[in-house]
């Protein structure tokens, strides 16, 4: 069992792109 995390990766390392 993975833990939720994995849907929501952390933004800090991925680029204000969604924003």
């Amino acid at each position: 069992m993975q833990p939720a995390h994995q849907q929501r990766p952390p933004q800090r390392s991925l680029p204000p792109l969604l924003l």
